[in-house]
């Protein structure tokens, strides 16, 4: 495994990965005005004004499980889909995913965003059972 940067993030396979450890929170974003529910990991929202659609992101269970494992962020999300209720189909949603460094609440986020994003919905992620150092911990950065 290289390490790329402040090796907060490497490379394997020539692909973009982070450490689950630093990630203690995701941020689900999208324009409309969502009522949003969570059952572990997964989410489900749907908008008041259209509700034949219900919206579903699903996070991946290796990744959701607080680890201190290496993923590539094409693990995070398992599906993300509208499904429409009077039919039953199943409508694919593309969804960017970031990293985020929040230097005033001292938190790493992972955001993820569909094409119609604007709204921010907070979820705190599974956390580590014991002691365990993390960007997010006490001194952190060195100075």
């Amino acid at each position: 495994m290289a390490l790329h940067g402040n090796q907060a993030f490497p490379v394997q396979y020539g692909k973009f990965s982070l450490l689950r450890s630093y990630v203690s929170e995701l941020w689900i974003s999208s324009y409309h005005d969502f009522v949003f529910t969570q059952t572990d990991n997964s989410f489900s929202a749907i908008i008041p004004a259209v509700p034949d659609y219900l919206y579903i992101f699903v996070i991946d269970e290796r990744f959701w499980d607080w680890s201190s494992n290496t993923y590539t962020l094409d693990v995070v999300v398992k599906y993300a889909y509208r499904h429409y209720t009077p039919t039953g189909d199943e409508i694919p949603i593309d969804v960017a995913i970031s990293w985020r460094r929040d230097a005033v609440e001292n938190r790493s986020s992972l955001y993820l965003q569909s094409y119609d994003a604007g709204m921010n919905e907070r979820v705190v992620m599974p956390a580590a059972t014991g002691p365990y150092w993390t960007p997010d911990a006490e001194g952190f950065p060195l100075t």
